[in-house]
């Protein structure tokens, strides 16, 4: 039962980032620098676990569906993309579980100038060339 509870919970946080998010966009649909959505959704990941995955997963699904309303996409292509931003999840995971000790030490500037590299950047760009190949 706790874990369909952190399914919801997640599912609710995500989707309304999305909609907070998407209130921010420049236009053309760009994403803007106001994005709390993967920094949140991380935190949450890595405090309770892989629940946290399902829920974004199905809120991505969602979302993404509702976008392709506006302009169709093929459902496959949907499907892909919410399986692409959950992977980003994962991947920000492994390379701070890969490259840095627990707990974190954040009164350490360089601590905190490594995760923030890692989570950003770097799993970002992963993820991003994912999407070019997946289009």
């Amino acid at each position: 039962m706790k874990k369909i509870l952190f399914v919801i919970i997640a599912f609710c946080i995500h989707f309304s980032l999305v909609k907070f998010g998407s209130q921010f966009t420049i236009p053309f649909g760009f994403a803007s620098l106001i994005w709390p959505l993967s920094c949140v959704m991380l935190g949450l990941y890595l405090l309770y676990g892989r629940t946290i995955l399902i829920g974004s997963l199905l809120s991505s699904l969602l979302t993404i569906y509702q976008e392709s309303l506006i302009s169709p996409i093929p459902d496959y292509l949907i499907a892909i993309l919410a399986i692409v931003s959950v992977i980003q999840l994962v991947i920000s995971k492994k390379l701070i579980l890969y490259f840095m000790t627990f707990p974190l030490k954040t009164h350490i500037p360089n601590e905190i100038i490594k995760f923030l590299i890692l989570t950003g950047p770097v799993s970002a760009l992963i993820t991003s060339l994912m999407v070019v190949i997946s289009l």
